[in-house]
């Protein structure tokens, strides 16, 4: 498999958690990052993909949140992602973000020396 070379320079912006939840024999492993605003778009998005419910999404993310720890972006990624308040599809190249993650792997992705990991317990679900 090829490489992928994708923008994650942000500290904090790249994690990967599993919630707990058994959907799954190995539960529900969940990566998530934010892709920096690029071109006209005014906000970061925040992307996951759910490996073992085969779920991928994205959503605009405020700069100023606070998402200062990887905890706290995890807890919120959680959040709009059990409200349904994600969108599907291209813009600006979060596709290919999507699509490169989930063809890389849950564990490909976890491995990656700048991926933050959060404990089940500090998600707080």
């Amino acid at each position: 498999m090829n490489a992928i070379t994708l923008d994650f320079s942000r500290a904090a912006r790249k994690l990967h958690f599993n919630t707990g939840r058994w959907y799954t024999a190995l539960g529900q492993r969940i990566a998530a990052w934010v892709v920096p605003a690029v071109g006209e778009a005014c906000y970061d998005a925040a992307c996951f993909v759910d490996f073992d419910r085969d779920i991928t999404g994205y959503f605009p993310i405020q700069v100023t949140g606070n998402f200062d720890t990887p905890a706290a972006l995890a807890r919120h990624v959680v959040h709009m992602y059990d409200q349904g308040q994600y969108r599907l599809g291209a813009f600006h190249g979060i596709h290919e973000h999507i699509g490169a993650v989930r063809a890389l792997g849950y564990e490909a992705f976890a491995a990656q020396c700048d991926a933050h990991e959060v404990r089940k317990a500090d998600l707080a679900l």
